[in-house]
């Protein structure tokens, strides 16, 4: 009966531990139904602290209960993980799919759901439940690399490389797989922590083009007003992030039932990558309350928590929106300010720490770096996507700071998207972030806001960030000269396919494969040859599970494109 009331109570603090609820259980159990050879033992203990009997005997049996109620659900938690991650482990359920697997398949997944329940407790509910990320053995890791490696590479160079491999396997490979699996032993993931440093945070090339990457709005945005539209997307992002925290946001599940990893979802959009000479530094402020908006080259740091922790209403996001675009005026601060962190890590780096030597910048440069969301509302029109594209990938000195784990660009048309700094965000995380949040847009016929709160802004919490560059001017020239040299050196070109994934489906075939099997024959057609191709495959449900590649080239894809134009090949063939 107290289990019951105790379970409808309200789960904040205290409440929400399951402990509590056993415990009390527990204490219940053992006042009702003492042992009487347990409870003597338990006086005993007691007696040396308590000394009157007549208490003892009270508070004995439930005592007993309580530490056996906890012993047991912690016990009952810990079996219950350990089965949960050996079934997930389990991969015969995707990868064998014939009929002799189906009952096995249906017996995995019905013993799962029942561990797991059937119902989501957001984002972050699974972590502990997660498979070890498997470390593969060496032998498959070469055979795999082989394969790879041989429709690119002539008989000789294949024959010198498969000794290469020999070679490799009975001498320094061994003890390099042995080191990884020492690593594997003390880490849930023997990869996650190597891959951040080293691939990411250790690299000192420009973020710009060769790190971050875009994320586009649909080509059919819901509104042509730019202001609704930044409102919108603000509120509806600081919601997503306030969700996650209270578990409010669904975990990602495979086919409905095997979990995701969500430990990134923590750096969405909040995040920011600190330069530093050698190695960069991932940060997250928890406690910010305010966001900051760029409008024709000037900053401006936008309270949007109040002292309660409550999110101000789109209401009040947009009079501060709009307050700032008066403010800001019609005329543009053409410094490239924001394009200094396109510059190469460790030049920027050491910029940054002259930068911050004074009081305005330093004041400046943290209020950026700290805050929930960076967002910059784009004055300049653009004519299509591939403009569109390009001002977002590379930025135009002025209004992407790379750094930030995500830049927002509101465009004057309406149209939105996203510069994303790649260290710690993959796609498929921002991609959900960004799915959540276009499903609960709404405005009227008109593209104004609907349901947007009351008024009651206070300007006031609106403050222009400054900047001095006295005796820096150098930066500026170099901050150009970069941004230039990166507009010069990439081509972006966005065609808009006339079909969708529906009709590769209706040929029975996979999209994915589709466009892999097209993107190999573009480039049979122009270089007569073929060179290693990348995609990248999930690998999220691991603990802190990220992605891996995948090489779609092979003997099977380079006999298709040879043969695509061959006029001797029959299509039957």
């Amino acid at each position: 009966f107290v289990y019951k009331h105790i379970a409808k109570m309200p789960k904040t603090g205290v409440l929400r531990s399951p402990y509590l609820l056993a415990g009390t259980t527990g204490a219940i159990a053992g006042y009702l139904v003492p042992c009487k050879p347990v409870v003597n033992y338990v006086n005993g203990l007691l007696s040396v602290y308590v000394a009157d009997q007549a208490i003892l005997r009270k508070v004995s049996p439930s005592l007993f209960g309580v530490i056996v109620a906890v012993l047991v659900l912690g016990a009952s938690r810990r079996v219950r993980a350990h089965l949960v991650r050996l079934l997930l482990a389990w991969d015969g359920w995707f990868l064998n799919r014939s009929r002799g697997n189906r009952q096995w398949t249906m017996m995995w997944g019905a013993t799962l759901r029942l561990l797991l329940g059937k119902k989501n407790h957001g984002i972050g509910s699974y972590q502990d439940l997660l498979p070890t990320y498997p470390l593969p053995a060496l032998n498959q890791t070469l055979e795999k690399y082989l394969r790879s490696v041989r429709p690119l590479l002539s008989e000789e160079e294949f024959k010198e490389v498969h000794e290469s491999v020999k070679d490799f396997e009975t001498g320094e490979g061994m003890r390099l797989q042995l080191c990884l699996r020492i690593k594997s032993l003390i880490s849930r993931n023997w990869l996650s922590d190597w891959w951040l440093e080293y691939v990411y945070l250790r690299s000192r090339g420009s973020l710009a083009v060769n790190s971050n990457y875009f994320a586009m709005d649909a080509p059919v945005r819901p509104t042509t007003q730019q202001i609704d539209r930044a409102v919108a997307t603000i509120w509806l992002v600081l919601n997503f992030l306030k969700d996650i925290s209270v578990g409010k946001v669904e975990n990602a599940l495979n086919q409905g039932i095997v979990p995701f990893d969500s430990s990134y979802y923590y750096y969405v959009c909040r995040g920011c990558r600190i330069p530093h000479e050698e190695c960069d530094e991932l940060v997250c402020d928890d406690t910010a309350r305010h966001i900051v908006v760029l409008r024709r080259g000037k900053y401006y740091k936008v309270e949007v928590i109040d002292r309660k922790g409550n999110i101000l209403s789109k209401c009040q996001l947009k009079e501060k929106l709009q307050y700032i675009i008066n403010l800001a005026g019609d005329l543009d601060d053409d410094r490239p300010i924001a394009g200094l962190t396109a510059q190469e890590r460790t030049i920027w780096a050491k910029q940054r720490k002259e930068l911050m030597k004074n009081s305005t910048n330093r004041d400046t440069i943290e209020a950026i770096e700290h805050a929930l969301m960076f967002i910059s509302l784009e004055h300049e029109h653009v004519k299509d996507i591939t403009e569109r594209c390009i001002k977002t990938l590379i930025g135009n000195s002025k209004n992407v700071w790379f750094d930030k784990c995500a830049s927002l660009l509101v465009f004057d048309d309406g149209h939105m998207s996203y510069n994303v700094e790649h260290s710690n965000m993959d796609a498929t995380v921002f991609e959900h972030m960004m799915e959540h949040c276009a499903n609960l847009e709404q405005y009227d016929e008109n593209g104004h806001l609907v349901d947007h709160g009351e008024p009651g802004s206070q300007v006031e919490e609106v403050k222009q960030l400054l900047w001095n560059f006295e005796g820096h001017e150098d930066y500026l020239e170099l901050s150009i000269q970069y941004f230039q040299k990166c507009l010069a050196d990439s081509d972006l070109v966005i065609h808009v396919s006339p079909y969708g994934k529906r009709v590769p489906k209706e040929c029975r075939c996979s999209p994915d494969g589709w466009i892999q099997m097209a993107l190999q024959l573009t480039w049979y057609r122009m270089h007569k040859n073929f060179v290693l191709t990348y995609e990248a495959a999930t690998t999220r449900m691991f603990y802190e599970g990220r992605t891996e590649t995948i090489r779609p080239v092979s003997e099977f894809s380079c006999q298709f494109a040879r043969c695509f134009d061959d006029p001797l090949v029959s299509p039957e063939e």
